[in-house]
């Protein structure tokens, strides 16, 4: 018998195993091995299934009793907001389900319900959870002053419809006013309606910051924070400008002045012609002089449609230099991120001007010098010598009534004020 050859690498005196046949494999080991594979993968499958479905039912769970104690935290805020019970029952729900789980309101309407402050979300065509506010008389004279406020969370299932998943009622009362608070502060919040926000839609941002405002106070017993949005750079010189908004990439050749088509404005400007008429200041159209914003701004104040707590950023800047004793432990939230509008100002007049009597003649006047001497630092006092110009802005224009503009006096008016060198001396 022939040995077959050592390998190389086997040590010496080493014998090669002789191979042992090969068993034949019978019919039912494949289906057998089959089986146990599907087998395993059902079973890991179904783990996994049952993992998933615990995790997102402890996720909803407590997403519940998350939303309930939010709920009811605005709710109490409500109450300490209302300055009466009975303003407790405007929030009445009714039978109605409400899919916006939260109680603030965007322009009159309650939030999305997809809103991040919402929180709901739709499975196949309805809205997962729905609340419902009950607002209730207590019985008897005594509980005249006290409402029972019952709220319901429910859950949509495809079989039953809305259920029932979350309940919490308690008493509840008309809540301190702002003059009762505790403490009571003043935020000014700068959103300036044609200036540049890096942040999001500030329609969007006023709604998440009322709602956490109105969350904090609920948290923070006693404390009121009266919001005031600052949306006017100022009111501009020129009440009939007129810039118009462009979504094109090229600009309106019919129009002098555009806006990008993303700022989102509530007023461009006031086209009631009844002497309270407005435009948006920017760098195109300068703002009021000081005396004449003051003087515009108590106007729409009188006539309702301006807030007095909430003047230009102009006229705020101009406050806090001159009072800042009316705005101690007050703050000022910037939502322009890393800038800070500045209103636009010039420190020159417009000319003087009669369109009604002469369309085209304009008239200027300035002092002789920066500065004259008063005479209070024991100087020769001097009198104040103004220049006065004037000219036509249309030189050529045949439709003028007059062309002769040195045959007219002018006359420089300054009231309340004695720019004499002497006072006490008669002169």
């Amino acid at each position: 018998m022939t040995r077959e050859p050592q390998s190389p690498l086997s040590p010496p005196g080493f014998v090669e195993p002789e191979s042992r046949p090969k068993r034949a494999k019978t019919p039912w080991e494949l289906p057998i091995a089959a089986a146990l594979c599907v087998l395993v993968t059902l079973l890991a499958m179904g783990f996994v299934s049952r993992a998933y479905s615990s995790a997102d039912s402890d996720r909803s769970e407590v997403f519940l009793d998350q939303k309930l104690d939010t709920l009811m935290l605005e709710v109490r805020a409500i109450a300490r907001r209302s300055v009466h019970v009975d303003d407790l029952n405007g929030w009445d729900d009714g039978d109605d389900l409400v899919p916006s789980l939260s109680f603030q309101k965007h322009d009159g309407d309650w939030l999305d319900p997809d809103d991040p402050f919402s929180g709901n979300r739709i499975v196949g065509n309805q809205w997962l959870y729905a609340r419902r506010l009950g607002i209730e008389n207590l019985a008897g004279e005594s509980q005249v002053d006290l409402r029972l406020a019952r709220l319901e969370i429910y859950r949509y299932d495809k079989t039953r419809g809305y259920v029932l998943v979350r309940e919490r009622r308690q008493i509840m009362g008309a809540g301190p006013t702002y003059e009762d608070a505790a403490r009571v502060l003043d935020l000014y919040v700068l959103a300036i309606q044609n200036s540049p926000m890096t942040w999001d839609d500030p329609s969007d941002i006023r709604a998440r910051l009322e709602s956490r405002l109105l969350d904090l106070e609920a948290r923070n017993p006693g404390t009121r924070i009266r919001t005031h949005w600052i949306t006017k750079l100022a009111y501009g010189r020129d009440p009939f400008y007129r810039p118009v908004l462009s979504e094109c990439e090229e600009a309106d050749p019919a129009s002098a002045y555009v806006y990008p088509g993303r700022y989102v404005l509530e007023a461009l400007r006031d086209d009631d012609d009844d002497g309270l008429r407005f435009s948006l200041a920017d760098s195109s159209n300068h703002a009021l002089r000081l005396e004449d914003e003051k003087r515009l701004f108590e106007r729409r104040v009188e006539a309702g449609l301006e807030d007095p707590d909430e003047p230009s950023w102009r006229l705020l800047l101009e406050d806090l230099y001159s009072s800042p004793e009316r705005y101690r432990d007050a703050m000022i939230l910037n939502l322009h991120g890393g800038t800070l509008p500045l209103p636009p100002l010039r420190n020159y007049s417009d000319a003087a001007k009669i369109p009604e009597l002469d369309r085209g003649l304009r008239v200027v006047s300035h002092p002789e010098k920066l500065r004259f001497d008063s005479g209070r630092a024991g100087g020769q006092a001097e009198d104040v010598s103004l220049r006065v110009y004037a000219w036509r802005s249309e030189p050529d224009d045949p439709s003028g009534p007059g062309q002769d503009t040195g045959a007219r006096p002018i006359v420089l008016r300054i009231p309340d004020l004695d720019l004499r060198a002497s006072k006490d001396s008669g002169e």
